[in-house]
């Protein structure tokens, strides 16, 4: 999960503390695994990359393959 995290954030071309800055989410402790992201922040931050909740998840099943 976290790593799916790590490149929608880097698809977009976008720092950590940029996006902090637009969802007061801080992507540092959640990428350094300190904090795991509850349903309602990973909705928040999905909702901020454009994308489904749905489409996250298969992308986390991809990477399994």
């Amino acid at each position: 999960m976290i790593l799916v995290l790590k490149d929608l954030r880097t698809d977009k071309g976008l720092s950590q503390k940029e996006v902090y800055n637009q969802t007061k989410i801080h992507m540092g402790r959640i990428e350094s695994r300190i904090n795991i992201p509850s349903i309602s922040t990973l909705s928040v931050l999905l909702k901020f990359f454009n994308i489904r909740m749905s489409e996250f998840f298969q992308r986390i099943e991809n990477m399994k393959l």
